[in-house]
């Protein structure tokens, strides 16, 4: 009777920790949804879609990008509700949520203990998210590339405990399909290799051979991609030196931000926390490395696996022309994330960290929601007062047009048409974009004219609809 009673308070623990991170994750989803719009790229794609046919849309590169899914989501998220943010911020929250359910049936897959729902919990609101989600192109490249990579490792654990080729199949259907979502999914066979290693206790299974050989054909398709990248594909090819001392120094200060950012820490680089604290981490894991050999293997994976991650944006000439902007870019570094809850799932095994206890569990539940909680006033902090005050900008003129547009009620009226704000459109445009050409995506009702006497209305500067006095006769 005690130990199905423990059960079931565990189990209420569980449950109780869910809906406490699901209301984390709505609060972030709320926040994108009133402080975020469509802007830059998303923009230029809905301009596309409208002036090509769907067929070559899906083929036209994004800047460095080749990316023929994320592209089709575009296509459909204009379709269906022109310019709803919120419908767009919808779609990437299925993904998101999607992700967090298979990383955690993959941590179970390797150990399962209640120590798990608390690591993914922690990486499903990881304040990192939220300039993913504000932003619809880079969310679209990254939330399905992220479903799609934990997909083909959770499918390969259980094809490497099953030996059913039914999900071995549906790893590699995974790996190819997340090639329609981000370059990155060229380094999937490393994530699997790596697993492979981690879970290899000096003991060959049946499937060793065919196992070995799987991954080789995984590596290299990947490196044929990387060649028709490089030497083939339609995208933006930057011809500028590369500097490898630059790459290194982006490196570190990439492997210090992380650390700072983990510990929600706020001061510049190069201030003396995040050094201190950055060395203080490196300390520790070289202890706990030396202490036992397995630890450093895992821990030794992991640290590869961020290097890759890492590496791909810093050894690029284009990377290297903005510097430590796209660097220290915090959309990179959620894309890292799941793989260091692999590495705390081998921990947990390598440890046997579990508990039984419903009150432990909860008391460590605690300091997870607690950290998860300040990380999102953290986020949302550096949003709206750093990397992406510009973005709440657009929302805030943007949302004030489409507020006044719409208390038209279908009305036919003509406006002056005039250009969108930078903040909306992006600094780097050449020329200017008039808003005619947006918002006739979603007002089939209005007439833009460029002649201010033919015009009933204006738009103003902070995106308010003047009605305009007509001159006596």
């Amino acid at each position: 009777m005690k130990g199905a009673a423990a059960a079931r308070e565990m189990r209420y623990a569980q449950i109780m920790v869910v809906v406490a991170f699901s209301l984390l994750l709505f609060a972030l989803l709320r926040f994108v949804v009133f402080h975020s719009t469509f802007f830059y790229d998303d923009l230029d794609a809905f301009l596309a879609i409208k002036r090509l046919p769907l067929a070559r849309f899906l083929v036209l590169p994004i800047d460095v990008h080749f990316v023929p899914l994320q592209r089709f989501f575009s296509y459909l998220v204009l379709k269906i509700d022109p310019l709803d943010f919120t419908l767009a911020v919808g779609v990437m929250a299925i993904f998101q949520i999607l992700a967090v359910l298979l990383l955690y049936l993959l941590m179970q897959e390797i150990y399962a203990t209640p120590y798990n729902l608390l690591v993914v919990g922690v990486y499903a609101v990881q304040h990192f998210l939220l300039p993913v989600l504000s932003w619809w192109s880079a969310g679209m490249h990254r939330l399905p590339y992220l479903f799609l990579a934990i997909s083909s490792m959770y499918f390969y654990a259980r094809w490497r405990s099953t030996g059913r080729w039914f999900f071995l199949s549906l790893s590699t259907l995974s790996f190819i399909l997340a090639f329609g979502f981000y370059e990155k999914a060229v380094l999937i066979p490393c994530y699997l290799a790596g697993f492979e290693l981690m879970r290899f206790e000096g003991k060959r299974d049946q499937y060793f051979r065919v196992n070995v050989g799987y991954l080789v054909a995984m590596l290299g398709m990947s490196m044929l991609y990387v060649l028709w990248y490089l030497l083939l594909s339609p995208v933006l090819h930057f011809s500028g030196h590369m500097s490898v001392i630059m790459a290194l120094l982006m490196l570190k200060l990439q492997f210090i931000h992380l650390v700072a950012q983990l510990l929600l820490l706020r001061e510049s680089l190069h201030g003396f926390l995040p050094i201190v604290a950055a060395t203080l981490v490196f300390l520790v894991l070289l202890f706990v490395s030396l202490r036992k050999s397995r630890m450093a293997l895992y821990i030794g994976v992991g640290v590869f696996w961020l290097f890759l991650n890492f590496a791909v944006i810093d050894f690029q000439s284009r990377s290297q022309v903005f510097g430590l902007f796209m660097a220290l870019t915090p959309r990179y570094f959620y894309e890292s994330f799941f793989l260091l809850c692999i590495v705390a799932a081998f921990i947990f095994r390598a440890l046997a960290v579990t508990t039984n206890n419903h009150r432990e569990f909860i008391f460590w539940a605690l300091i997870a929601l607690l950290y998860s909680g300040l990380g999102e006033v953290f986020g949302e902090h550096a949003y709206l007062c750093g990397y992406n005050a510009s973005v709440n900008l657009a929302h805030v003129y943007m949302h004030r047009v489409y507020h006044e547009f719409d208390a038209l009620h279908g009305r036919q009226v003509t406006v002056l048409d005039t250009k969108l704000p930078r903040t909306v459109f992006g600094v780097f445009v050449e020329q200017p974009i008039f808003m005619s050409k947006i918002l006739v995506m979603r007002y089939q009702n209005i007439s833009f004219t460029h002649s201010p006497a033919a015009a009933e209305y204006t738009v103003d500067a902070q995106g308010y609809l003047i009605r305009l006095q007509r001159p006596r006769s």
